[in-house]
């Protein structure tokens, strides 16, 4: 799912959805040589989204894809990668941090 940050109070984003609806989610980025903005795109799997997600948690945190931290990417849990997309078409991907 696309979301598009509408919003950022310190950890705090507001997302707007491709079918207009509004969510706020909190996520930590770790180690960005820039942070996202109003504007950019940040593409998550729906679970994020879900009330009922059994890992579902207060502060989402991601970091580099190839850090030590967090699960090994698999096809299992590709789920857990997020990709941001910035206004300036440049695209990072990275990946759920637990903790």
């Amino acid at each position: 799912m696309e979301l598009i940050i509408i919003n950022i109070e310190g950890d705090k984003y507001t997302l707007n959805t491709s079918q207009g609806k509004i969510v706020t989610l909190n996520l930590v980025f770790f180690d960005l040589l820039k942070d996202p903005a109003v504007g950019d795109t940040i593409k998550i799997n729906e679970k994020f989204l879900d009330e009922n997600f059994e890992e579902k948690d207060s502060i989402y945190r991601f970091g580099d894809v190839n850090a030590p931290f967090g699960r090994e990417i698999t096809k299992e849990n590709f789920s857990d990668v997020i990709t941001i997309k910035f206004r300036t078409g440049e695209e990072i991907y990275l990946k759920r941090f637990f903790g």
